[in-house]
């Protein structure tokens, strides 16, 4: 449970939605202490942040037909790296069905609370939109489609049935998937850590209230991208920069290896910073300066006690979060609903060097302080109140996991062995949606359960769910279920998938994942390409066409794995 941010108005638990761009302070506050939490139990920054609110509302504290907001942040119109995708939606108890009471509470056009949402979503239709937003999809304006701007009902039983997704879709889905911190993927008997390795520390906000909210810093978050060998150090602040007004320059002081080495009071000044800074230990400093929506800066490392500034290996970029709307009808009349558009939150100052400059290592702590300075308040906000910053680790997260030690049989028990889970905590386990056993954890967490299968259990693959009693900490895995008269399920089910063709196909759609990640990386280096003007013309257009054939090549392989797909569910 989280603080609100705001309790003025409407009821608690709910949130002001319906103009984040104008209005995203509490949206803003509700992430901060979303992180701040995460970061209490240990970590921040893993994965897609999401907060569940009550409802959201209008300045005058009507509700309004909003459900979700979600999306990440972008830079040129495309998703970052690393993805940092954020997301709120409004408590489920207002669209299940099985709710008893699904009326809101009251409000100033409401005063008996008697609106509510006219459609339902037993699907969660909501959560699937909204991180497909946080995950680069855009809307789609077709009422069967996920992304459609609202919840729809197609078939007419009052329920919410767009879920379809396109091929463009799915493929951005699973390609920038991978690009979310702290993954992990699980291709045949193998679980493989994602490529970006996040630690995010949030910042006490709203400090100092005479402040505008883009000097106030919310949140760093430090990355390395472990198969590039790159480095992200972004501080994230509470609103937007202005369009025009005096420059605002960004600051990042970094310890890699103890405060033993680093700048002199004299290098200090010759990099002209606040006089209040303490660089003891400091190994480098970065500045970015954004005027106009523009960013530019130096940054300086010490070597053998001299300061060596970089001429390339780094760039600054300034990220937008970027979040859009999700509607449902109501039963009578709203307040201010937002339009049908994209709606900027804050901005995200982004230093990206290669870590040869740096020397960071996983599981190795270092220190970084970041500055927002003006020149008519000095050093605005600051990480922490020690001058030397705060201590980082960015090491590989710990998930639970489970496996099933052989094949499931109709109407027999079944091992399956987790890890990862509670020391010594009561434990259930499901079969999809069924509890079929209880039991408990061992010292370490993990264990063995023995799980029944069902004797009308439908022969092929099922999931298997192993969760802590009490919390959501759970390990997923599925097993493979037999019938009982020893047919194993190979082919003869209907819309069953033969386990040595699923584990070539999941092979082969490892390989066009890599490849998709190759043509972006190859796509990024094109455009890098384009912006230097030593590039003649035709050599940038010469790779342009060459790049467009590979697409061309990649759209045709996945046509292929589709049809071998569908080839395998018809056999």
């Amino acid at each position: 449970m989280l603080a609100d941010p705001d309790t003025t108005i409407a009821t608690q638990g709910d949130m002001r939605g319906e103009d984040v761009n104008a209005f995203g302070a509490e949206f803003n506050a509700m992430i901060n202490n979303c992180d701040t939490a995460y970061n209490n139990l240990g970590r921040a920054g893993i994965g897609i942040t999401a907060v569940n609110a009550g409802l959201f509302h209008d300045a005058a504290g009507n509700y309004i037909g909003v459900i979700g907001w979600g999306g990440c942040a972008e830079i040129g119109g495309n998703c970052a790296v690393p993805f940092d995708g954020r997301v709120a939606l409004i408590d489920n108890r207002y669209l299940h069905p099985a709710s008893p009471d699904r009326t809101f509470p009251p409000s100033p056009g409401d005063p008996a609370g008697n609106l509510q949402f006219t459609i339902t979503d037993p699907l969660d239709v909501l959560a699937g939109h909204e991180f497909g937003h946080a995950l680069s999809l855009d809307h789609r304006n077709n009422t069967l489609a996920l992304m459609n701007p609202g919840v729809t009902d197609n078939s007419g039983d009052g329920t919410a049935d767009n879920v379809q997704l396109n091929n463009a879709e799915v493929t951005a889905l699973r390609n920038n998937a991978l690009n979310v911190p702290g993954l992990e993927t699980d291709p045949q008997g193998l679980f493989n850590p994602g490529r970006f390795v996040v630690n995010r520390q949030p910042d006490t906000v709203q400090e100092n209230p005479d402040f505008p909210a883009h000097l106030d810093l919310a949140s760093v978050r430090a990355a390395i991208d472990t198969q590039e060998n790159q480095v992200y150090l972004e501080q994230q602040l509470f609103g937007l920069l202005p369009a025009e007004g005096e420059p605002v320059r960004f600051v990042y002081l970094l310890d890699v290896d103890g405060p033993e080495a680093g700048m002199t009071q004299d290098q200090l000044r010759q990099l002209e910073m606040p006089a209040d800074i303490d660089t003891r230990g400091v190994d480098m400093i970065a500045i970015a300066t954004v005027r106009g929506g523009q960013t530019f800066g130096n940054v300086a490392i010490v070597r053998d006690g001299e300061i060596i500034v970089l001429d390339g290996r780094f760039t600054f970029s300034l990220l937008t979060m970027v979040l859009h709307p999700q509607f449902a009808p109501l039963s009578g009349e709203g307040g201010v609903l937002p339009e049908d558009r994209e709606y900027a939150v804050h901005h995200i100052i982004q230093l990206n060097l290669t870590n040869e400059v740096l020397g960071i290592a996983l599981d190795r702590p270092f220190r970084l302080q970041t500055l927002i300075v003006t020149g008519e308040q000095g050093i605005a906000d600051r990480l922490d109140d020690d001058p030397a910053g705060r201590a980082f680790v960015l090491e590989q997260p710990s998930f639970p996991h489970c496996r099933a030690l052989a094949d499931g049989v109709q109407g027999q028990p079944a091992d399956v062995e987790f890890d990862g889970l509670t020391p010594n905590s009561s434990i259930h386990a499901l079969l999809g949606p069924l509890m079929v056993a209880t039991g408990t954890a061992n010292e370490d967490g993990g264990g063995v359960i023995q799980m029944p299968i069902p004797a009308d259990a439908a022969p092929g693959y099922h999931l298997i769910t192993i969760g802590v009693d009490g919390t959501a900490l759970t390990a997923d895995c599925i097993i493979f279920v037999r019938e009982a008269d020893g047919d194993d399920g190979d082919g003869d089910g209907d819309g069953d998938i033969p386990r040595d063709e699923f584990a070539l196909l999941t092979s082969h759609e490892d390989l066009l994942r890599r490849q998709a990640r190759l043509l972006e990386l190859l796509g990024l280096l094109i455009r890098a390409l384009s912006q230097n003007d030593q590039v003649p013309v035709e050599v940038v257009q010469h790779l342009v066409d060459g790049y467009g054939s590979l697409l061309g090549g990649y759209n045709e392989l996945l046509k292929d794995f589709a049809d071998l797909v569908r080839q395998a569910v018809d056999d």
